[in-house]
């Protein structure tokens, strides 16, 4: 695949879907138990909160993969699309936090679109999760900030004395 913004496209977000299978979960038999999960385990409504007032990470792509004749399902971006999903529809999300992404969703203004890479198999993705989430791997994926990096990040004066 190639690098670059010739490779990635936008998708309108009514055309992808949930990965059932996704590493994070056991598999689910269909999208509401996938949103149950991500909304109990994985933290869904603090990031649908900053999105609502921050926006989609510009940073970040979504990795797709085909499942039907036009539509996808989120290999990379499970759980930003899940909170895409409740902030443009609250009703789809679990009855108990439902209020919560209503007043989240407040003045949001829906995200139609996704900026994403298309991957033709799940194969071809996993070497760029792997060096997404699997740690720092000798050196190949990400590192985590140390809290010397993290206090000259945040240009707070008190950190700055501290260092």
């Amino acid at each position: 695949m190639k690098y670059g913004i010739d490779s990635a496209q936008m998708v309108d977000v009514s055309r992808v879907f949930l990965d059932q299978e996704n590493p994070r979960h056991e598999p689910f038999a269909d999208q509401e138990e996938v949103i149950a999960y991500l909304c109990e385990e994985e933290q869904v409504l603090p990031m649908a909160k900053d999105i609502a007032t921050h926006g989609l990470n510009p940073l970040e792509l979504f990795a797709l993969l085909p499942d039907g004749k036009d539509t996808y399902v989120a290999a990379e971006g499970n759980r930003r699309l899940c909170a895409i999903q409740l902030l443009n529809d609250p009703d789809l999300a679990p009855a108990n936090l439902r209020n919560e992404f209503i007043k989240a969703a407040g003045s949001w203004q829906p995200v139609k679109q996704l900026f994403a890479a298309v991957f033709k198999r799940r194969e071809d993705v996993r070497l760029w999760l792997d060096r997404i989430h699997a740690g720092q791997a000798d050196g190949r994926g990400r590192r985590q900030w140390k809290a010397d990096q993290k206090a000259r990040n945040s240009g707070y004066t008190k950190n700055n004395l501290a260092l």
